[in-house]
């Protein structure tokens, strides 16, 4: 038995999976022209996708070992459905937590208490998870200055015509480059 998930196609083209599967039994067909037998499938029932048991009619159609195949082919879905479902989830946290913070900071609306308490637990969570997962949390790295001693980079002088806004961008750019004595290397990771 195979158990397939319908799929259909939207007016651009592109293919979505349905809300209805079909079990499709196999069974061999001779004739003339395939005396040794021809494997076809055959729709035999259709299941709504999200039905967590068999329908009767459906039940009273498959054979018993159909109907665990069906059990294991239902927990193979759910499996990939939830691994789908978490790993967007996954990837969508840090950025929910970023705009999280920012709308705490900018005064977007102050959490109620049972707010913050969910907000804290599922925090602790997240940090357990990531440590069962073998993830520590990393160790603030300090920032240090990098000082420029022999220098062999020299600009190129300004070359744009003078009294342009590009001239005065270019001018102001190479000023500015003169004037640093130093340049700060910060930590990669840290957003400014």
């Amino acid at each position: 038995m195979q158990f397939k998930i319908v799929r259909y196609r939207d007016q651009n083209g592109v293919y979505h999976e349905g809300s209805t599967i079909q079990c499709l039994r196999r069974k061999k067909v001779f004739s003339d022209a395939h005396p040794d037998g021809k494997n076809v499938q055959k729709v035999v029932a259709k299941i709504d996708r999200w039905a967590r048991e068999l329908p009767s009619h459906v039940a009273s159609v498959l054979t018993d070992e159909e109907k665990s195949e069906w059990q294991e082919w239902r927990v193979k879905h759910d499996e990939t459905r939830l691994r789908t479902v978490t790993r967007f989830e996954l990837d969508a946290l840090p950025d929910r937590l970023q705009k999280t913070a920012q709308a705490l900071q900018f005064g977007a609306g102050a959490p109620t208490v049972e707010e913050a308490d969910a907000i804290w637990a599922g925090l602790e969570a997240m940090a357990k998870a990531l440590k069962a997962a073998g993830f520590e949390r990393p160790k603030k790295s300090k920032r240090h200055v990098v000082y420029i001693e022999n220098e062999q980079f020299e600009p190129l002088p300004n070359f744009r015509p003078p009294g342009t806004d590009s001239h005065r961008a270019y001018q102001r750019m190479l000023d500015d480059y003169a004037a640093r004595q130093k340049v700060v290397v910060t930590d990669p990771l840290k957003k400014t």
